[in-house]
């Protein structure tokens, strides 16, 4: 039923008082929240705190205010907080409730399920900010995209990964991590405020760049970073040998390893004149293919198959017999007594690092002995449990929001962010704690 006000004019009840001071507040933060972001957009654009104040029609005190607020909390700290009023709709047992449902770790959640959730089990329809609010304010969590997870993973990983680390000794070992990724320029995939009836673009080079990019993140040895043009076993090789390097205390040792990684014998030039000298001469050449023609067992097709396999496996350009060569060379480089000798004691390399095929070859194995280089498997399906990865992705924000203009100036964008990244102890020290059984010492 309506109601008659003393102007004599008549209002349905299609919003009670508690309904519309809801939506007034509600309204009320949204032109507030506005209000400070304009605020932080013209600090970006080089206006001062005076002029942005005043354009907004708020006291600088206020402007300082939401300037400290925004550098401790990010836009969570513009979000006006309004104390006292009617209280929430939620009691704190119903609240206590909703934590329970929302944090399973197989919950997930979106904004928009717990709007739903809350009307269908509450009784309660509350709008998408309030929500919102609610979730992030008041019951602390946090909100984002979850990572995939694959179902096939093995349930019992992390005592399998905590088994392989019992060898660990992490006072006079070293132990880092190991990962390769593609770092390309992407288009922008970071959301970024702008004001309200104006587009949102950002100057980019639409041409897009990549790198293959190998880092180590030393937990107490140095990190590094290496990009190279594939990822085949002698490239790794020649990684995982630099890896060494960097962590090898014995002087001798480096200028062996400096030594064994220059040496021309691992140039293309080399390896092609190499195997020009290796192959059969012209004679030879010319009888095996006129032996594989008259063969009267085979067939058309398997003839012309038989001799285009012969001529490839003579070509000096054949990229396969170039990678066998420099396997080949750069083992028969490393594999001496002096640095066998040098680096059987120095402190052994704990390598962490997934399955990827080329981390399993010979070579790869071979040079982890001879460097005295322990290689530590993650079971399979696993990124999860290797703490780089999320140095890849803080790193990989900072190219995406740069305007690249070549592959140089991706390496160099690249290569920055990783180096103020990757030694951080916040990305391994919970992993630290997790899987390998420190002294009170460390």
């Amino acid at each position: 039923m309506g109601m008659i006000n003393k102007h004599k004019v008549f209002i349905e009840d299609h919003l009670g008082s508690y309904e519309i001071n809801d939506i007034l507040k509600d309204y009320k933060v949204q032109l507030r929240l506005y209000k400070r972001v304009i605020f932080i957009k013209m600090l970006r654009e080089n206006f001062t705190i005076k002029e942005a104040t005043e354009f907004l029609k708020v006291s600088e005190r206020t402007g300082y205010n939401w300037l400290k607020s925004y550098n401790e909390d990010g836009l969570d700290g513009l979000i006006p907080n309004f104390g006292g009023g009617r209280p929430s709709f939620l009691s704190d047992e119903q609240l206590k409730e909703l934590y329970e449902i929302l944090t399973p770790k197989d919950a997930n959640y979106s904004i928009k399920d717990v709007q739903k959730l809350i009307l269908e089990k509450f009784g309660i329809d509350y709008t998408h900010k309030q929500v919102w609010f609610i979730t992030r304010k008041k019951l602390g969590l946090n909100y984002g995209k979850p990572s995939p997870e694959s179902p096939e993973r093995d349930p019992e990983r992390k005592k399998v990964l905590k088994k392989k680390l019992e060898i660990v000794d992490f006072e006079n070992d070293f132990i880092g991590f190991l990962d390769s990724s593609g770092v390309q320029n992407l288009p922008n995939t970071i959301r970024t405020l702008y004001e309200p009836g104006t587009k949102n673009t950002k100057v980019k080079n639409t041409k897009k760049y990549k790198l293959n990019a190998t880092g180590f993140q030393g937990m107490n040895c140095s990190s590094i970073l290496q990009f190279t043009e594939n990822t085949r076993a002698h490239e790794f090789g020649k990684i995982i040998t630099k890896i060494r390097l960097a962590n090898t205390k014995s002087e001798d040792g480096q200028k062996l390893l400096n030594e064994a990684l220059n040496n021309p014998n691992l140039t293309d030039k080399y390896v092609i004149t190499s195997l020009k000298r290796k192959r059969d001469s012209a004679y030879e050449y010319r009888e095996k293919i006129n032996d594989k023609i008259y063969d009267e067992k085979t067939d058309y097709d398997s003839t012309n198959k038989n001799i285009m396999n012969y001529a490839k496996r003579q070509d000096p350009n054949n990229i396969d017999k170039k990678d066998e060569e420099k396997r080949n060379n750069l083992l028969k480089n490393l594999n001496t007594n002096e640095i066998k000798e040098i680096f059987a004691n120095e402190p052994i390399l704990h390598i962490v690092l997934d399955n990827y095929s080329v981390h399993h070859t010979p070579l790869i194995k071979d040079i982890s002995k001879i460097l005295n280089i322990n290689l530590i498997y993650l079971p399979t399906k696993s990124p999860d449990l290797n703490p780089i990865e999320d140095v890849w992705r803080v790193a990989k924000k900072e190219v995406y929001n740069e305007n690249i203009q070549n592959k140089n100036h991706l390496a160099l964008v690249f290569e920055k962010a990783f180096y103020e990244e990757v030694d951080k102890k916040s990305y391994f020290e919970n992993w630290k704690n997790e899987y390998l059984k420190i002294s009170e010492k460390s």
